[in-house]
């Protein structure tokens, strides 16, 4: 608690004392309340979400502070730091921390204050390099609610993708509708390196027209399964290759469609280790109703027989979100969900399917 005091403060000084100098302060918070229509017994987290986890509860999901500074021609430094607290924000947190505080270096690691923490340098070429720790650039969803249509996350985000990583990205413009970017980074929402060899990444972006957008992603590398998040199936070397399509496309200025698909393969590199695949996709559907209202629907599925995500079997999902804009900087969000399976995962009355409806508030300064 005292260090999470003293970022804040040591933040707040620093945006102060150069408010002056192109750095702007901004943040959101994200407040929700879930019921669990399967009446799992109190205190137990509803299974297969990523972050809203809570059931009849109040609980606050995020409040963040970003500081950051663009590159401009005048200076080519910047940087970003999103600092914060929250259920969503000890999650990402604890996706590092996997292994027992006593034998794992990155329980007190200091990146875990930031969810984001990122110098930058733009050469004169329209390049972009990042150092430090970033949100994934993997999927379609991001890990924060404040930049998605549905409230929730969808299943693919949550049991296929990384969250974020610690490293560097380059990201470059070959002309005005395509972008390439390069990654190196120690792996899958890990702090420090735990195993000396790097995690390398690739995504193609190309606009293809006025409506449609696409690009192509790949992570890889080798993993150790006990200290990934979710982790790969078991402790010991694995590794792990994943390609990431998404796909956007613009109906109207109103309603945009969008699909996101994984492909992954995992093969052991030493006793210990599990192989197999895992496999998935999201649809999204989401529409502008008027200047105040917003309705997104989202049907996903991932396939995890091989257990190396968590799951050992498929689970879908359909989720329908409707926003409404109660303030220039507020949305209040209704979202009906239901999650279902073949195999026994969730609390409460019905182990294989269960529907959930969340209430969120989000307030942007």
């Amino acid at each position: 608690m005292k260090r999470i005091l003293a970022a804040a403060i040591a933040l707040a000084a620093f945006s102060t004392a150069f408010a002056g100098d192109d750095i702007k302060v901004s943040g959101w918070v994200d407040f929700y309340y879930q019921y669990d229509f399967n009446k799992p017994t109190v205190g137990a987290d509803v299974a297969g979400r990523g972050y809203d986890l809570t059931q009849n509860n109040f609980s606050l999901a995020n409040a963040v502070l970003r500081v950051s500074k663009g590159a401009t021609a005048k200076n080519p430094y910047g940087f970003t730091f999103d600092f914060g607290t929250g259920r969503n924000f000890e999650v990402n947190a604890g996706l590092d921390n996997s292994q027992a505080a006593a034998v794992n270096k990155n329980a007190n690691s200091p990146t875990k204050m930031f969810q984001q923490g990122f110098l930058t340098y733009a050469a004169a070429d329209g390049t972009t390099w990042d150092f430090g720790k970033f949100n994934t650039w993997i999927g379609y969803e991001s890990v924060y609610a404040v930049d998605n249509a549905n409230y929730s996350i969808s299943p693919l985000f949550n049991y296929s993708q990384p969250f974020w990583h610690v490293g560097m990205r380059m990201t470059k413009p070959v002309n005005e509708s395509t972008t390439v970017g390069l990654y190196v980074v120690n792996g899958w929402n890990i702090s420090d390196d735990d195993n000396g060899s790097k995690t390398l990444g690739f995504s193609y972006s190309k606009v293809q027209s006025e409506k449609l957008t696409t690009s192509l992603n790949w992570i890889g590398g080798n993993e150790t399964g006990a200290n990934n998040g979710i982790g790969f199936g078991a402790a010991g070397q694995t590794n792990v290759s994943m390609f990431d399509f998404v796909g956007t496309y613009k109906v109207s200025d109103k309603h945009t469609l969008a699909v996101n698909a994984d492909w992954a393969t995992a093969k052991r590199l030493d006793a210990g280790a599990a192989d197999g695949k895992w496999s998935g996709y999201s649809f999204f559907s989401n529409h502008n109703l008027s200047d105040t209202r917003d309705f997104g629907l989202r049907y996903s599925v991932i396939h995890d027989g091989d257990g190396l995500r968590g799951l050992g079997g498929s689970l879908s999902s359909l989720t329908a979100t409707y926003a409404i804009k109660t303030a220039e900087n507020a949305s209040l969000r209704f979202e009906l969900r239901q999650d279902q399976t073949k195999f026994n995962l969730f609390a409460g009355d019905d182990a294989r399917k269960h529907i959930t409806l969340t209430v969120a508030h989000t307030i942007k300064f």
